[in-house]
């Protein structure tokens, strides 16, 4: 580092103190200062008040530029950076900023967020939900994650998918981690299935949750059955197409209930080129007229009245309308198997372009 900023510096004494600012905070994790140290030195360095929320409700701290505690504050509208559940740092500098303020910000929650995890009681749990929801990882691996988690012998699993943004609230006992796939970010979390009236299965954590569950949890996908640690990753994929095919909405899509649909969307990750009838759908949600939600409810078979009254126009132009759609998809949609098409297409298009990253 301090040959790169030599060679820097007769070209940009800007980027070299840029160097010097991400040296400084390196030298802080690797010393493995603490977080209140890790907040005095980027006072001290910037030369202002420097805060930090924990997340939410949480009591704040802030230091002066010469590292002396001052009184808890929130950030209001001072130069601030969020960031892993809802945490935030911020600078309290008056008049105009420094050139380095955001990198100071940056390396700031780098370091903070280093630090916490190095306390974090819950990290074990953590990288196990991520061991077991891999695919590829040994058969003692998995056993090894599951032992660090507060399961009862015997038991079968879920893996629920949701938006990285939602913490706490869905399952608050569970154990979850965030995981990157290809798909984008998404939280994962492992509830365990116990059995309920009648011998019927039933989601619960660590103690059991009430079967209120299914009314709150909102945006997610609830996986496939996994009655050992080897079902987990398919659990864990099933969960994952689930919340892609959930969208927008703020319902959970449960995969047992797509049936040979979760199949299909599943085959689709292998595929380099879309299916026709997928770039069919493209070409009419392209169109002024057609929305997804329409050509839903087209494929629902709804009356032309109903569709006129959805898109909010006279039933005449509505029949306009869909006496054009034929042509745009290179299929029937008002007959039953046109239908039936038109509805597995609309769930493949929503897969080819779902990113779960933008839906959190």
């Amino acid at each position: 580092m301090r040959e790169l900023a030599g060679k820097l510096s007769a070209l940009d004494p800007e980027a070299t103190e840029t160097l010097k600012v991400i040296a400084y905070f390196d030298t802080l994790v690797d010393g493995r200062v603490s977080i209140d140290g890790i907040l005095r030195g980027a006072a001290v360095l910037s030369g202002t008040a420097v805060g930090y929320q924990p997340g939410e409700r949480q009591t704040t701290r802030r230091y002066s530029s010469d590292g002396e505690a001052l009184d808890p504050k929130d950030p209001g509208s001072w130069p601030s950076l969020s960031f892993g559940a809802g945490s935030t740092v911020w600078l309290e500098r008056e008049g105009s900023h420094h050139a380095n303020d955001a990198m100071i910000l940056e390396r700031l929650a780098i370091a903070v967020s280093v630090s916490t995890q190095r306390f974090d009681q819950h990290a074990p749990a953590r990288r196990a939900v991520e061991i077991l929801v891999t695919a590829g990882t040994s058969a003692d691996e998995r056993e090894e994650a599951l032992l660090r988690l507060p399961f009862p012998a015997r038991s079968s699993f879920r893996a629920i998918a949701v938006p990285v943004s939602a913490t706490g609230g869905v399952l608050p006992h569970a154990p979850d981690a965030v995981v990157v796939t290809r798909f984008g970010m998404a939280r994962a979390i492992l509830a365990s299935e116990a059995p309920g009236p009648g011998g019927a299965q039933r989601l619960s954590s660590a103690p059991p949750l009430s079967d209120e569950y299914r009314e709150r949890v909102g945006r997610a996908g609830i996986g496939t059955l996994a009655r050992t640690a080897g079902d987990i990753p398919d659990s864990w994929s099933s969960a994952l197409t689930a919340l892609r095919l959930a969208g927008n909405t703020s319902k959970p899509v449960y995969a047992d209930e797509l049936g040979a649909l979760l199949h299909l969307a599943e085959l689709t990750h292998t595929e380099a080129n879309p299916h026709p009838d997928v770039i069919a759908v493209g070409r009419a949600l392209a169109s002024t007229w057609w929305t997804e939600l329409l050509l839903q409810a087209v494929a629902q078979g709804s009356s032309r009245r109903g569709l006129a009254t959805l898109a909010g126009v006279h039933h005449s132009t509505m029949e306009a309308r869909l006496s054009k759609l034929p042509e745009l998809l290179g299929f029937d949609p008002s007959r039953p198997l046109g239908q039936t098409r038109l509805g597995v297409a609309l769930m493949l298009h929503r897969l080819t372009h779902a990113q779960l990253d933008s839906q959190g």
